[in-house]
């Protein structure tokens, strides 16, 4: 009778141990799948920033147009061009004119913004899928000039 109940008291501690390695690991498994692990977050951080750089450019592109009443051709009127480079490729984005009041950014996105959750911080009013795209402004008809998203919609 006593050698059932030592038999006991020395594998408790290892049926509770073998217990809560099996918690832990499937937590660390939940929490991997959950996030899509160290690589999906670093691709996503990458697109934060790419969302940022289409919306600070813009903001320069509509600065440059209330001092000079016309789109900028290129993008050579930026002084420092490397703080809208691509954190990847070191490149910056394409620039187009569409017309007289309508312009595009373009660059390639790692992740799409519609397959992300709540749980995701960067929401710059930039939907866009993964690959290629251009976020396109259009100048509005207010008083003031601004130019707005108008392909955010997709």
């Amino acid at each position: 009778m006593e050698n059932n109940n030592n038999l006991q008291k020395t594998l408790l501690p290892e049926i509770l141990f073998t217990i809560s390695c099996f918690v832990v690991l499937t937590a660390i498994i939940a929490g991997i799948i959950i996030t899509g692990g160290p690589e999906k977050q670093r691709k996503i951080r990458l697109d934060e920033k790419r969302v940022n750089i289409i919306r600070n450019l813009s903001y320069e592109i509509r600065s440059y147009y209330n001092s000079n009443s016309k789109l900028p051709s290129n993008l050579n009127f930026i002084s420092d061009s490397t703080k809208f480079s691509d954190p990847k490729t070191n490149k910056l984005p394409d620039y187009s004119i569409i017309n007289d009041t309508k312009f595009k950014i373009c660059t390639k996105f790692e992740t799409s913004s519609f397959d992300l959750n709540k749980t995701y911080s960067y929401d710059y009013n930039i939907k866009h899928p993964s690959g290629y795209f251009c976020a396109i402004y259009e100048k509005t008809k207010d008083k003031y000039v601004f130019f707005k998203l108008v392909n955010n919609d997709l």
